[in-house]
């Protein structure tokens, strides 16, 4: 189990009873060869800037991650990710303001330098969470699978019933059960529009790799509604929207 396991929080990614929660994430690709040195400048000159902006208020939670089985053909292999109680304030700051502000005498050139010679911004996108479910007390999570949707047209309403009546109490036993850590439901704010190759983003959450590949859903579905028709739950779903990809993420540094 590498470090990173210690540097997780009890805490929770979101918390259900709490308000809204907006989540940019912030795709990036690390230089090739430097991955190892990418994620030290993370860890050492990114990280303190992301607290000031927790201290502030404006920012709610902040986490790193690594996207697994990500080659150099892939468009991007890390993402950060900034969780917001309010839209307004997912238009954030610049990093090298708030590096000015912390230290007025930092080298501000050298550090947009690093920045560029380490990673390359790739894309961004702004999530709006519906629905969270979390184990109580909170456990903490180590991977998140992503997996993103696209509702069917005119289906956007049947794919939300039946997340929200078939999958969401499904996630709930697997929680309970502390076979999964966390689930949610986000919608894509931006970007936005029909051309968008997905318009919503479920996630998984899991404290070690053996969950990640252990969740059975049909027999969970057997076990938790007897008298539903399993192969009607799974019907409905790839009726009212298709799975356009999934990533497993890793979690690399998180705000304590």
């Amino acid at each position: 189990m590498i470090s990173v396991l210690l540097l997780l929080p009890s805490a929770s990614f979101a918390q259900s009873e709490a308000p809204r929660l907006y989540a940019r994430l912030t795709m990036l690709k690390a230089t090739e060869g430097k991955e190892r040195e990418f994620e030290n400048f993370v860890r050492e000159s990114i990280k303190p800037l992301q607290d000031l902006r927790r201290q502030s208020g404006e920012l709610v939670l902040w986490i790193f991650f690594k996207v697994h089985f990500a080659g150099q053909a892939d468009a991007y292999n890390y993402v950060g990710v900034g969780y917001y109680p309010t839209w307004a304030k997912t238009d954030q700051e610049p990093l090298v303001d708030l590096l000015r502000q912390s230290n007025p005498n930092a080298d501000v050139e050298e550090f947009t330098r690093r920045q560029s010679e380490l990673r390359s911004v790739v894309g961004e996108s702004i999530f709006s969470q519906l629905e969270a479910i979390e184990p109580n007390p909170p456990v903490p999570s180590r991977y998140v699978r992503i997996d993103y949707m696209k509702s069917k047209p005119g289906k956007q309403m049947d794919y939300l019933k039946i997340e929200r009546n078939d999958w969401m109490p499904l996630h709930q036993r697997l929680i309970t059960e502390a076979q999964s850590s966390g689930w949610g439901l986000w919608q894509v704010v931006f970007p936005g529009g029909s051309a968008s190759r997905y318009d919503y983003v479920t996630s998984n959450r899991y404290t070690t790799y053996d969950q990640v590949l252990g969740a059975d859903y049909e027999a969970m579905f057997k076990k938790l509604t007897p008298a539903k028709n399993v192969n009607d739950i799974f019907n409905r779903t790839t009726q009212s929207r298709d799975l356009v990809k999934s990533e497993l993420w890793e979690v690399v540094e998180i705000l304590n």
